[in-house]
């Protein structure tokens, strides 16, 4: 049997993030670290510095580009292959008519849900493909996705 294999490569754009949302995290994290001293949480306040300085790294990280293959092993990120056994279900998320979504539910714990961009004119082939191994199942994206968007992670 021959190969099918549909590969796309995505780089995600770059925010632009204005110096007015760096004073908001800013501040809010200044609130945090000393609502955690006023109830005598050091850690608390630790764990809100850290996490502040993460977020500020990561917003200042160039994106690499990520390919994606979708083929008769599996679904594959980069050079991380992810077989049909593990995978539950799939969808294509066609609500943003900018960009659409494969999103996969797969048993890993720490993912179980991921949500790849898919170029448009793939989206028939790789839905062909994926339905002759897993289940097609309507995905939502998760509250937190949609919170993260909305401030800009």
């Amino acid at each position: 049997m021959s190969e099918i294999e549909f590969t796309w490569t995505v780089v995600e754009e770059k925010k632009a993030r204005t110096a007015d949302w760096y004073w908001i995290l800013g501040v809010f994290a200044v609130a945090l670290i000393i609502i955690g001293f006023l109830i005598d949480n050091l850690l608390f306040s630790l764990l809100t510095l850290l996490a502040t300085a993460v977020i500020v790294l990561i917003t200042h990280h160039d994106q690499a580009p990520i390919t994606y293959s979708v083929s008769l092993r599996g679904v594959e990120v980069n050079d991380t292959l992810y077989p049909f056994r593990s995978l539950h279900a799939f969808h294509v998320d066609r609500s943003d008519r900018e960009q659409f979504f494969l999103r996969l539910r797969s048993e890993h714990m720490f993912a179980p849900l991921s949500a790849i961009p898919i170029h448009k004119e793939l989206t028939v082939e790789v839905e062909k493909l994926l339905a002759a191994y897993i289940k097609e199942e309507h995905i939502e994206e998760p509250l937190g996705n949609r919170f993260f968007t909305i401030v800009g992670l």
